[in-house]
């Protein structure tokens, strides 16, 4: 599995491209820009309020800019005074903080200071302070980051107030990309990710620095930063409250321009800007897989309801009219692009086509496109990808994202595609939640349909089977990635394609005034009950745990009880039926294929009588399959309802994966005695012990004619899968042989 980092993305906030064609916030004038609000604390230690002023009183040390209206809040905590300013729809306070966080850490006898440790330094230009001060880790004012700091990776509660005065907060990196938008920043994008760069930070910046006066510093928005000192440099630095890892955070970084700067040291002292709690603000959302492994989007569809968020638009180009989606801070279309795409090729006469040269195809599929006509090789459009395709050295994606053949105003995924496997991912929605599984339905209201693929000799393909979408990424000079869901999964590979194949094309925009994607009586889905309570652990020597002898051949297992469930703590080691099995089968158990487990022979039971490949059986509710008398073989939502118990598919698979066996990065902790070891088979993979990558589980669940969920485990090849669990659906082929777990009747 491909190691990548995902998107950072545009801001949550985007006004560049928001829905409304807005453009850059204007600088605030007389009318436009006081603040009238106040607020008070829930935690009585710090408290502001707010009022409208001009910024000749109170004195600002002629930091501020005088053609600018301020507001004015109080920090109650010590009285002091603080000048604030609104920027787009967020309110910013316009000078940096300067309160007294004095907290020890494990080497300073405090964690802020002012510049030579002069306390007028402060006056004039705030306090600098180490990011756990930042925090708050000693939890003196709020609970939302207790024990942040450097060397320690944690998981804040956003918005995170810090030290803030009260009804304000440390702003994330999303916060500082939204200010960055509303004055009128680029969007870029580099190898990894989308941010927002304002070429002239001046605009951002303080005439009276340090030790000078610059008339270049414009201020235009009264932001005001003002340059300082920190360990001897000049610097216009400040913290955010977004954690990249165990030392380091993005800081906001204005100079000759203004961006985030990357993994900057959490050990240095910077200054603190707060800005204002709004009612509706949007926390900290960071799709990274480094940075916040706790990011979702609320699904909003089943088969009984959908709360999506869909709107629409009409391609100008030629008055089609399409649905849209909101998924997280992306608008996705919801369904395939069918603009006629017909610029040749130096092998055919045109780059797009319809499924077997059908229009009738096109109407409700749209159009496939080859790779060079997705990023608009020709440059029709842009000239972002002019001159892609195949045969061509990698391309650079240049300074914005690439528009391609997507109506204006819209781009090709770039990253957004790893985002929407992710977020699919994190909601347990990869198995049995696309549009043409007859049990499933895609949680995110995506409408996605199986419109198969053309490969480059003109062969139409896998109609029914797959969905292809074609992202901006080239790999070498032939060939480019793509997104790929099946009937019963979203595929996590990332592999790559010729590029003169012709896949779908889907677009995808960002928008302003970010709200998560929930509704007010969240969805529920049947495969995983997020109400289960996690259990305790069982103690050693108790009732929770016993034994099971299989009469039909006298071998014991272990058994353990988890919440409600008792489960065999061992692999099935049945050998009186068709398995597979290397001479370590008294360690791992035997593999069967799934028609065996089920018992399609019916030899124990008429549970699974018949099921097998190739077709959909009907069975009761619970299916013996070869499990012991009084045991059966698991279903999906038996396995789901084991994750439950067990911490939640985020960390399910550290608790029960054994603590050996593994390999040296992914084993688990087994506190609750379930064992889960590796060992895999199919037809073209045979792994055990710690060259396998995965653990896959056979259930009684089926998901098509020739698939069945199995309960699955990653080794961890992408770190943020190694504690997870889900369900995954498996070739129900004889040639894949999978591990069977009984639980209790």
């Amino acid at each position: 599995m491909r190691f990548w980092l995902s998107v950072l993305a545009c801001a949550v906030f985007l006004v560049a491209c928001g829905d409304d064609d807005s453009s850059s916030f204007m600088p605030c004038d007389s009318d436009n820009c006081s603040d009238e609000d106040s607020s008070s604390s829930q935690k009585s230690k710090s408290s502001s309020s707010t009022k409208s002023s001009n910024a000749d009183s109170p004195d600002a040390s002629g930091y501020l800019n005088p053609d600018i209206s301020y507001g004015e809040i109080t920090d109650k905590r010590d009285g002091q005074v603080y000048r604030t300013v609104k920027i787009g729809s967020q309110t910013w306070m316009a000078q940096n903080l300067n309160y007294r966080y004095t907290q020890k850490t494990s080497t300073q006898d405090s964690s802020s200071f002012c510049y030579n440790d002069k306390p007028e330094n402060c006056e004039k230009f705030g306090r600098i302070y180490l990011w756990s001060a930042v925090m708050d880790s000693a939890g003196v004012f709020s609970d939302s980051a207790n024990g942040c700091g450097y060397g320690v990776d944690c998981s804040p509660v956003y918005p995170v107030q810090g030290i803030c005065p009260d009804g304000f907060h440390v702003p994330n990196r999303m916060e500082y990309e939204q200010l960055l938008a509303s004055v009128g920043a680029t969007l870029r994008a580099n190898s990894y990710h989308y941010y927002y760069s304002l070429d002239n930070g001046r605009k951002l910046m303080s005439s009276l620095g340090i030790d000078d006066v610059d008339s270049s510093r414009t201020d235009d928005f009264g932001f005001s930063a003002i340059q300082y000192v920190s360990r001897g440099s000049k610097v216009d630095d400040f913290w955010t409250s977004t954690e990249e890892n165990s030392s380091s955070t993005p800081v906001f970084s204005i100079g000759d321009s203004a961006k985030i700067s990357e993994f900057d040291s959490k050990s240095r002292n910077l200054a603190l800007r707060c800005v204002k709690t709004e009612k509706d603000i949007a926390v900290a959302i960071y799709p990274n897989f480094y940075v916040d492994k706790k990011t979702k989007v609320r699904p909003c569809k089943t088969v009984d309801a959908d709360s999506c968020k869909y709107g629409s638009f009409i391609d100008s180009r030629d008055g089609q009219e399409y649905k849209t989606v909101q998924i997280g801070y992306m608008i996705w279309m919801a369904e395939n692009l069918n603009y006629r795409y017909l610029q040749p090729s130096a092998t055919e006469d045109s780059t797009s086509t319809c499924y077997n040269n059908d229009p009738e195809m096109c109407k409700k599929y749209g159009r496939l496109y080859s790779w060079s006509a997705a990023v608009d090789s020709a440059g029709l459009f842009s000239d972002g990808a002019k001159g892609c395709g195949n045969g061509v050295e990698e391309c650079a994606v240049g300074s914005n994202p690439i528009r391609g053949v997507c109506p204006e105003g819209w781009h090709l995924p770039f990253h957004e595609d790893e985002e929407l496997a992710y977020a699919a991912f994190l909601n347990n929605k990869i198995s049995s939640q696309s549009e043409w599984d007859p049990d499933g339905i895609f949680p995110l209201g995506l409408n996605l349909l199986p419109s198969g693929m053309r490969d480059g000799v003109g062969v139409y393909s896998y109609m029914d089977m797959y969905a292809i979408l074609w992202t901006a990424k080239s790999k070498e000079k032939t060939n480019a990635t793509y997104l790929k869901f099946s009937s019963y999964k979203v595929d996590n590979d990332y592999e790559y394609h010729h590029k003169d194949d012709h896949f779908s094309v889907r677009c995808v925009r960002y928008f302003e005034n970010y709200s998560p994607s929930e509704s007010d009586s969240p969805v529920k889905f049947s495969s995983y009950d997020g109400s289960v309570p996690v259990a305790q652990p069982c103690p050693e020597d108790s009732s929770c745990q016993g034994t099971v002898v299989d009469e039909r051949d006298g071998k014991t297992y272990p058994t353990i009880k988890i919440g409600d469930q008792w489960w065999m703590a061992l692999n099935l080691d049945f050998r009186d039926v068709d398995y597979f099995c290397r001479s370590d089968c008294d360690t791992f158990g035997a593999n069967y294929s799934w028609s065996v487990a089920m018992d399609s022979a019916g030899v124990y039971s008429s549970d699974g009588k018949g099921c097998g490949s190739g077709k959909l059986c009907t069975h009761s509710d619970k299916v013996r399959g070869i499990c012991p008398a009084g045991w059966h073989l698991p279903s999906r939502e038996e396995f789901w309802t084991l994750i439950a118990a067990t911490g939640g598919p985020e960390s399910s698979g550290k608790n029960i994966k054994s603590r050996d066996i593994w390999g040296d990065n992914s084993r688990g902790e087994d506190i609750y005695g379930f064992n889960a070891v590796p060992a895999y088979y199919t037809k073209n993979t045979e792994s055990f012990g710690k060259e396998s990558a995965t653990t896959c589980y056979w259930s009684s669940t089926e998901m098509t004619d020739s698939t069945a969920s199995c309960l699955y485990f990653n080794n961890g090849e992408i770190g943020v899968l190694t504690d997870k669990v889900y369900t995954w659906g498996m070739d129900k082929d004889l040639r894949y042989s999978q591990m069977v777990r009984c639980v209790k009747d």
